[in-house]
């Protein structure tokens, strides 16, 4: 089977989940868009046979785009907001769950750099017959425990302003310069 039927298998099987919360599936294969919050199902790497995936969430406010594109003039289209399903993503919402750190989908370890440890990353590796009912399930937990929660918390630029400044102004310039700090502050901040 193709790479990309297992894609529209797996996108397919996908959508009735997604319809019902509301969001439109994007012309591109694997997007669902709902008020400016868009979640990619896309493949990170594709193999013979198999495709693995890692969905990813984005939030683009028109308002702070615009800002955004004033003073990175060279970088292009900015998106306000943009994470991957991951255990660094739930801890950073303050959402610590046994059922997210001990997934079978959290390839690669239970520590986080928000906990000090290494950071476990989710990963969906699907092939020609695999059951997709487990996977959704996963990801469904997930995004009702920590997406649609912050995708809420920042439906305004106020709620934007208090989860992404408000992190940086809760400390003492000592707490905001340690070295562990800086490390949390520039991956909550993409790098910036």
């Amino acid at each position: 089977m193709s790479k990309k039927i297992i894609l529209e298998r797996y996108v397919n099987f996908f959508e009735p989940y997604y319809l019902n919360k509301e969001y439109i599936k994007s012309k591109k294969l694997s997007s669902f868009s709902n008020n400016g919050f868009e979640v990619f199902l896309g493949p990170d790497a594709t193999h013979p046979g198999s495709i693995t995936l890692r969905p990813k969430f984005v939030l683009i406010n028109i308002e702070i785009q615009n800002i955004l594109k004033e003073v990175f003039p060279s970088e292009g289209g900015l998106c306000t907001f943009y994470r991957v399903q991951d255990m660094d993503f739930a801890f950073e919402c303050e959402v610590y769950d046994d059922k997210i750190t001990h997934s079978p989908y959290n390839l690669f370890g239970t520590g986080s750099m928000f906990t000090g440890g290494g950071g476990g990353s989710y990963y969906y590796s699907i092939e020609e017959n695999t059951d997709l009912a487990p996977i959704l399930e996963d990801h469904k937990y997930f995004m009702e425990k920590v997406t649609f929660p912050l995708f809420e918390k920042m439906s305004t630029l106020d709620g934007i302003d208090n989860f992404i400044n408000g992190r940086i102004l809760e400390g003492d310039m000592e707490y905001f310069m340690s070295v562990k700090r800086q490390l949390i502050l520039k991956r909550q901040n993409q790098n910036r």
